[in-house]
């Protein structure tokens, strides 16, 4: 098992292909989704941990606002939690708060998130849950 991060990035750097940017930050490694113009997940190499940020964000529901907006976002979140949960991850305990978007045409749209997180035994198990979590992105585009 790697344990290094810029080991782990080198590694990752070889497996995936180009539509993937890694990067070495503190003793995390960053994978961004070109395609979805965003990060994909943070990986522990220490921990073997894979962490994610799940969002939801209403750029083309202006009407939704207030307790309409969050009662929204709640129940988008809670479907993206079911599909992670069905892959192993769980809830990481932070308070959901909402944000700005990351999008540039959005800035003002309330985004609210969660992190969640999974443990991976393998390189390879590592690299097929990057594949689906790419795959998910795209599709959420």
């Amino acid at each position: 098992m790697i344990r290094s991060a810029k080991q782990l990035a080198e590694a990752l750097g070889q497996a995936l292909d180009t539509t993937f940017e890694v990067a070495v930050i503190d003793d995390a490694v960053s994978v961004d989704y070109v395609q979805a113009r965003r990060r994909l997940a943070e990986v522990h190499p220490g921990s073997s941990l894979l962490r994610v940020v799940l969002g939801a964000e209403f750029a083309d529901r202006p009407e939704l606002e207030g307790d309409r907006l969050r009662a929204a976002g709640q129940e988008e979140l809670a479907e993206e939690f079911a599909a992670f949960r069905a892959r192993g991850y769980h809830e990481d305990e932070v308070e959901q708060q909402p944000a700005a978007s990351n999008e540039p045409e959005s800035e003002e749209t309330p985004v609210y998130v969660r992190l969640m997180s999974r443990t991976y035994a393998s390189l390879d198990e590592l690299i097929a849950e990057l594949g689906w979590l790419a795959e998910r992105a795209q599709s959420k585009r």
